[in-house]
């Protein structure tokens, strides 16, 4: 079930079944992953609706990395401000979600989308509090 990404040369780490379930749980609840980014005057938000599949862990340099396994169903790219849908081809919201990332910051979506993962590993007592926690959405659709 744990495996390296493929983007990625870190090694695995093992969480115990009661942490692995925990993880699982919340990221099973989430069915929309959404996120925004202005442009100039205005609010783009991307929204994709879909479920987890699975999920990897893998351990880097002073960080521990959550890539949630998704199986997108739906997606939409809208203007806030206008009131105006952009798109809902699915390739196409894929590629505006990552594009708001990479504009933004690589912990966008630890800190927009999984932030109660920072709950479930707080209550762990083998992860260091200094153990950055990186949380990332790897889309089934895309392979």
């Amino acid at each position: 079930m744990f495996k390296i990404h493929v983007d990625t040369n870190y090694p695995v780490i093992y969480f115990n079944k009661k942490l692995k379930n925990d993880i699982s749980k919340v990221l099973k609840s989430i069915k929309t992953l959404k996120l925004s980014n202005s442009s100039g005057n205005d609010m783009i938000n991307t929204e994709i609706t879909g479920r987890n599949v699975d999920f990897n862990v893998e351990l880097g340099n002073d960080s521990i990395y959550i890539w949630n396994e998704f199986d997108a169903e739906s997606g939409i790219v809208y203007s806030e401000n206008h009131g105006t849908k952009l798109t809902s081809n699915l390739k196409k919201c894929i590629d505006y979600y990552f594009q708001t990332i990479e504009s933004n910051s690589r912990y966008l979506e630890s800190e927009e989308v999984y932030q109660e993962l920072d709950v479930v590993l707080a209550d762990y007592p083998l992860i260091p509090s200094w153990l950055t926690q990186i949380y990332h959405t790897s889309f089934k659709n895309l392979s």
